[in-house]
């Protein structure tokens, strides 16, 4: 950075100097949000984020046979569906034994 009439800088650069090159470069530093605005873009930023995560569930529910890498959103959503669906099916079967079990029982208890 060169002073104003054309002298070499040397070494630090006066306060003046500094002054005079943040305003020429003003756009390199853009004022900050207010409140409102810091408040809208973190709305839209976790709004976007919402629908980041709701595409990659909607993902990971279209193909159950589909491998996801280990630590993504969609392998764990894959393996969360994949326990709930083991323990609808685990008790499906204990009512069809249970049913099972009353239907030989209502048999015997007829035998003479």
């Amino acid at each position: 950075m060169r002073r104003h009439k054309g002298q070499p800088a040397r070494g630090y650069y006066n306060y003046e100097e500094c002054i005079t090159y943040w305003r020429l470069h003003r756009e390199k530093n853009p004022a900050d949000l207010t409140p409102e605005e810091k408040i809208v873009k973190r709305q839209k930023i976790e709004e976007e984020q919402e629908r980041q995560r709701r595409l990659s569930k909607e993902k990971a529910r279209k193909d159950p046979n589909t491998v996801y890498p280990y630590g993504t959103w969609e392998h764990y959503f894959k393996t969360v569906e994949d326990r709930e669906r083991k323990a609808k099916e685990e008790e499906k079967e204990t009512r069809a034994r249970e049913a099972q079990m009353e239907t030989v029982r209502a048999l015997v208890a007829e035998l003479p």
